[in-house]
């Protein structure tokens, strides 16, 4: 998709695209709706802040609902009053009526407070994307901006603080963190980058992790003092080797990967994964604005090297049952990010052909300001 912007409108030209599931499984849908939170509803961190704004949720299979939101006294007009607004990660139970919601952490006390290492009293001010929570239990995974949690004496003498954001989990209840911006910290090489100079530290987690079992998997941009700019996708086990075990690397920039056909190309850019059951997928291309190999791969948490299976390839696979009544079957050009996945089925958007039509896409009149002003 390319797009074109004026301070109000942004201009698309998207080639032919769909929703994709492989394969897919049909299901009777039986049920009624019920309302997880909304504006009536008083924030748990505080005692007048009502819930105002909301990214997607996310649920497991017992029906416990994770997500991120943001709350403040109800005065005023626009979805609140004053003041800083309550900004958390909180879960509630639909399982049965009436339970509470509660929060997994927030940018106010009782629950602001970030889980170590952490020497400086540091508390989170943000939750920069939406949460994931494991299909087959209560843990909910999440990203995590802070003021720095550790101060330490550098090798020059200099007084240094360090790590403002990371990725943090709760298995079996306890706030963990899963990966920090750490990893050149002395004493902390658990949370270095994988399969570089000892001693590199992740420069950003963008998008939301995700969690199966004890493993958190997410996306962690890096330097590389040569090649500049470096992104992949990572693991860590929160509960391995009394909790010290290191980040694992899956795939990364510069990585070379080789199909059964005996073609190869090299990851240029990856995107946020998606985990369940002990195997996660992600989409990797060669170029991530004008891919023309790549696609979504596939790794299983047992094997040891996390070796990483082709599943959908861009200018090969072909899209399949489009319901258009197309005479003819075109290969993808293009693979979507966000990817849904249950361990047997992944969903995803692919893009085919090369007809293309103008879009318009209007800014929004309301939200976050610095996404308003960059629209």
């Amino acid at each position: 998709m390319t797009c074109h912007s004026n301070p109000k409108t942004v201009l698309c030209a998207a080639v032919l695209a769909a929703i994709f599931a492989t394969p897919i499984a049909t299901a009777s849908l039986v049920g009624s709706w019920a309302t997880v939170v909304n504006n009536a509803d008083i924030a748990p961190a505080g005692t007048t802040e009502k819930f105002f704004s909301y990214n997607q949720p996310s649920v497991n299979d017992a029906g416990l609902v994770a997500f991120r939101a943001r709350a403040r006294a109800p005065t005023g007009s626009g979805g609140g009053g004053g003041g800083e607004p309550v900004r958390g990660i909180f879960t509630r139970d639909m399982a049965t009526a009436g339970n509470p919601i509660n929060t997994i952490a927030s940018n106010k006390t009782p629950n602001n407070l970030v889980p170590g290492p952490n020497n400086l009293a540091a508390t989170f001010n943000e939750f920069p994307a939406f949460p994931r929570i494991d299909a087959r239990a209560d843990t909910v995974v999440f990203r995590g901006q802070s003021t720095p949690v550790w101060q330490y004496t550098d090798a020059t003498g200099a007084d240094t603080r360090a790590g403002t954001s990371g990725v943090y989990a709760n298995p079996a209840g306890t706030l963990t963190t899963g990966a920090s911006l750490l990893g050149s910290v002395p004493g902390f090489s658990q949370y270095s980058v994988p399969g570089t100079s000892p001693g590199t530290k992740f420069d950003q987690f963008p998008g939301g992790p995700t969690v199966t079992g004890n493993t958190v998997a997410f996306k962690g941009n890096w330097t590389d003092p040569v090649n500049g700019g470096q992104t992949g996708i990572y693991t860590r086990d929160l509960v391995a080797d009394g909790g010290s075990s290191p980040i694992k690397k899956v795939a990364s920039s510069g990585d070379t990967f080789n199909f059964q056909d005996g073609s190869s190309f090299v990851f240029g850019s990856t995107a946020p994964p998606s985990a369940s059951d002990g195997r996660l997928v992600f989409t990797g291309l060669d170029n991530e604005a004008a891919p023309t190999a790549g696609g979504i791969f596939m790794a299983a948490l047992s094997d040891p090297l996390n070796a990483v299976k082709s599943l959908v390839r861009i200018g090969v696979d072909t899209a399949v049952n489009v319901g258009q009544g197309l005479s003819e079957l075109l290969n993808f050009k293009q693979i979507g990010e966000g990817l849904s996945f249950d361990k047997n089925h992944v969903g995803f958007w692919g893009g085919w052909g090369t007809e293309t039509r103008d879009v318009t896409v209007r800014c929004p009149t309301d939200g976050n300001a610095a996404m308003l002003a960059a629209c």
